[in-house]
């Protein structure tokens, strides 16, 4: 089955401080229709800069670096340099992490959250680095991908998690098309970094800053398509993870769909910059 854009919204205006640009690209107040993904950050910082970087215990925190680069260092000092095209994973910590720019190019970052059933969430903090010469490299049609995490149809990402959760990197030349297999039973969304490109079976026209949310289908076993048309150069970052069910619910002490359980936490983590 080919699939369709259900839903589009653009990236909010950067806000805050004038040298820090941040803007948030999905926001938890939204949360019950878009779980298991709490919240999408992009942010600026400049060169030999210090800041924040938060976590929770039950949450899955991906920081992908879109340009530039940056140390980070954990709550228990070790220390972790990432360049352009690095996605670090994290789970199991709660704090503040510190991000410090050590170039004189200062670092655009991508940061996302997505919700895991409390039974996965691991008793101690694990930190996994993806360089991107370690990304998973595929084409479908005319599109090459980085797979950093998940599945795209028989490739798979070298990030290993107790949870799936798909991370890729889609570049399309202006004219070229692609079909990108997606399971069934998955929520997906498509970020634009930059060009325009047609998205689904219903062609939906998204630019730089767009988000193009997937529709998804109830066959558990099924894989379905996602048709791509960029009408000029094109870069997307396309993520996937399950709707927390019934069970897991159950197993988080709460007897209604997991998503709903989630959105009193999800509330209450408006920004990374929040604890």
């Amino acid at each position: 089955m080919e699939l369709s854009v259900v839903r589009i919204h653009k990236a909010s205006a950067s806000g805050g401080q004038p040298w820090v640009q941040a803007r948030p690209i999905i926001h938890p107040d939204k949360y019950l229709s878009q779980c298991p993904f709490i919240l999408l950050n992009e942010e600026s910082h400049p060169p030999l800069s210090q800041f924040p970087i938060h976590s929770h215990r039950k949450v899955v925190t991906v920081t992908l670096v879109v340009d530039g680069s940056f140390d980070q260092t954990d709550g228990a000092g070790a220390h972790r340099r990432l360049g352009q095209g690095d996605a670090a994973f994290s789970i199991g910590s709660r704090g503040v992490m510190q991000g410090a720019t050590p170039s004189e190019r200062g670092v655009k970052l991508l940061h996302l959250w997505i919700n895991v059933p409390a039974t996965l969430a691991p008793s101690s903090e694990d930190h996994q680095i993806v360089r991107q010469a370690d990304a998973c490299r595929g084409t479908f049609g005319d599109a090459a991908t980085l797979l950093y995490a998940g599945t795209l149809g028989a490739t798979s990402g070298p990030h290993t998690s107790p949870w799936p959760i798909t991370v890729a990197d889609v570049s399309l030349q202006a004219g070229k098309r692609a079909s990108l297999p997606l399971r069934s039973t998955e929520r997906s969304f498509a970020y634009i970094l930059n060009g325009d490109i047609e998205l689904g079976r219903n062609q939906v026209q998204l630019n730089r800053g767009n988000v193009g949310w997937i529709e998804r289908t109830v066959d558990p076993a099924g894989v379905n398509s996602l048709s791509l048309r960029a009408t000029k150069e094109s870069r997307i970052l396309l993520f996937s993870s399950p709707m927390l069910d019934g069970a897991d619910s159950a197993a988080n002490g709460n007897s209604a769909d997991s998503c709903s359980e989630g959105t009193e936490d999800a509330a209450t983590r408006t920004s990374p910059y929040a604890a």
